[in-house]
């Protein structure tokens, strides 16, 4: 996939490298997110991009964003990439974050904080209806 967006790679690379040396913490990660312009889009065959290639293509799905998050956040605090599975089925990529005593879980764009264990945070997008719990 990388390939068709060489393209935009400078860019994209300017846009994560300016992204990773100002956001500190999962609060100025959000407001990034906010002002990205980055949307969720669907894939027709689900795949987890480069997180500049993410940025080039001008977003993505769960896992896209989960690289996004992860590459931007974790050589400054503790991440776990997370890929749940519910009872019913379907799938979800998210990232744990550490901070303080507390863990932070990052889906897609948004942010919930609070949790005191990594397991409450991933088990919390799915609660009682979480089935698999694949830490990366």
């Amino acid at each position: 996939e990388a390939i068709f967006y060489l393209s935009r790679r400078s860019s994209a690379m300017s846009k994560l490298n300016a992204a990773k040396a100002s956001i500190t913490n999962t609060v100025d990660l959000a407001a990034w997110y906010a002002k990205s312009g980055l949307r969720w889009m669907s894939e027709r065959v689900d795949h987890v991009s480069l997180a500049w290639v993410a940025i080039a293509k001008g977003g993505g799905d769960c896992d896209d964003f989960m690289s996004i998050t992860y590459e931007i956040m974790s050589n400054k605090l503790s991440c776990r990439r997370v890929i749940l599975q519910s009872t019913d089925g379907r799938g979800h990529a998210i990232v744990v974050i550490r901070e303080g005593s507390t863990y932070t879980l990052m889906s897609n764009m948004s942010r919930k904080t609070g949790f005191a264990t990594i397991d409450a945070a991933a088990r919390d997008f799915y609660g009682n209806k979480t089935k698999t719990i694949y830490y990366i």
